[in-house]
């Protein structure tokens, strides 16, 4: 099965609650991913584990927007 094929298949409802739970919550003070992001931005990311957390973090982010660009048209 080639990539465009598997993300075609995936459901959009539940990247976009993958999108939530784990990239927005907690909602105060700052959501995680949000604050991931600025840390890399601020450089202050330098961990392994600051850096696996962004990863797993805005992997659903990410997998949403690659279907939304790309999983469109025929499987």
């Amino acid at each position: 099965m080639s990539p465009l094929a598997w993300l075609r298949q995936l459901d959009t409802r539940i990247l976009l609650i993958g999108c939530v739970i784990p990239g927005l919550l907690p909602f105060y003070p700052q959501p995680h991913l949000l604050e991931k992001i600025t840390m890399l931005y601020m450089g202050s990311l330098k961990t392994p584990i600051d850096f696996l957390d962004l990863l797993m973090h805005g992997f659903f982010p990410s997998m949403l927007v690659l279907k939304l660009l790309f999983g469109r048209g025929k499987s």
